[in-house]
């Protein structure tokens, strides 16, 4: 179990949280967030892409590097804008 806190915005790069914070056995990560307070949207939405779990090409790859792995993320990313979502969010309001 771990837990983070974001008391700002703090510019994450697109990206898969497993890559950081796996399991073990790997991929069975669940994680939850947890609006601690009405999130502005000037501030910076956390946003997501539903179902990119099952995305083969971010599968954990040794011989990849850290830097080409987020390239990876970027691309798909573009690729799929009309998939993201920024949903406003709330204080109380978790995300699974």
């Amino acid at each position: 179990m771990q837990s983070m806190l974001f008391d700002q915005n703090a510019a994450t790069k697109p990206h898969q949280d497993w890559w950081y914070l796996d399991s073990r056995p790997a991929g069975q990560l669940l994680a939850a967030w947890i609006a601690l307070e009405d999130i502005d949207q000037r501030a910076g939405r956390f946003y997501l892409m539903p179902r990119t779990t099952a995305l083969r090409p971010l599968d954990p790859d040794p011989l990849v590097t850290h830097s080409e792995w987020l390239l990876r993320i970027r691309r798909l990313l573009d690729d799929h804008l009309e998939q993201v979502h920024t949903p406003a969010m709330r204080r109380g309001d978790v995300i699974l």
